[in-house]
């Protein structure tokens, strides 16, 4: 309706932000639609103490974020982007005379599961047919031809320390430094399309491609 979108515009640039919303949500948007989920959350664990001259940065110009602080004295460094012609997300963490350490995980607000296979962590799930709204309940279909969309997220790590696997992490010892691939897809074509793909292939292709290309040709092309 265009008068509510006029409206809706008007009240934008006012810049009343939080009245737009309600605005929006009430006369735009309805009850019980779909909504956008994240894959998952990858979650990385240091055991820093005595931190230190930290300074955070984002490069807006290149589009990479930066982090640079000591613990207990030593010197760490951490950059990463996301490249959209290698389909990844690529980090990279350097330290000072083997002292990089720390365990990588990931999960999923959604049905879902991770493993170790082939020397990934993999995130395998699916995505919710229905959201019970008053309920706030998830409903998932569990059958092989559900119509939902299934999901995957693939991490590999490049260090030149020891590399440690566990039934759903990879953990890295005694490095100079550790580079992370992170890619992922899903299933989904279009609204309109079935059966729908699937998410191993892309993400195989894309995880090789950046293995091969490496992290500097990777951030070059970024």
């Amino acid at each position: 309706n265009g008068k509510f979108i006029n409206k809706a515009r008007e009240i934008i640039n006012n810049e009343k932000y939080f009245e737009a919303d309600r605005f929006i949500e009430k006369y735009m948007v309805g009850s019980d639609i779909n909504g956008y989920m994240p894959v998952g959350t990858l979650k990385i664990k240091f055991s820093h103490e005595n931190i230190a001259d930290y300074i955070r940065k984002l490069d807006i110009a290149n589009s990479v974020y930066s982090c640079d602080y000591t613990s207990n004295e030593i010197k760490f460094h951490r950059e990463g982007f996301v490249s959209h012609p290698n389909k990844v997300f690529a980090q990279k963490f350097t330290s000072e005379n083997g002292n990089l350490n720390f365990e990588i995980t990931i999960d999923s607000v959604t049905q879902s599961d991770s493993c170790i296979e082939c020397g990934y962590l993999k995130l395998k799930g699916q995505t919710p047919i229905y959201l019970d709204y008053k309920e706030d309940i998830l409903i998932y279909d569990n059958l092989p031809d559900a119509d939902c969309v299934k999901f995957q997220a693939w991490i590999y790590v490049e260090t030149d320390g020891e590399k440690i696997y566990g039934e759903k992490s990879i953990s890295v010892k005694n490095a100079n430094y550790a580079i992370i691939y992170q890619v992922s897809d899903t299933s989904f074509i279009d609204w309109k399309t079935m059966p729908r793909k699937d998410p191993t292939v892309d993400c195989e292709r894309f995880i090789l491609k950046a293995i091969n290309d490496g992290y500097d040709k990777i951030k070059e092309n970024h």
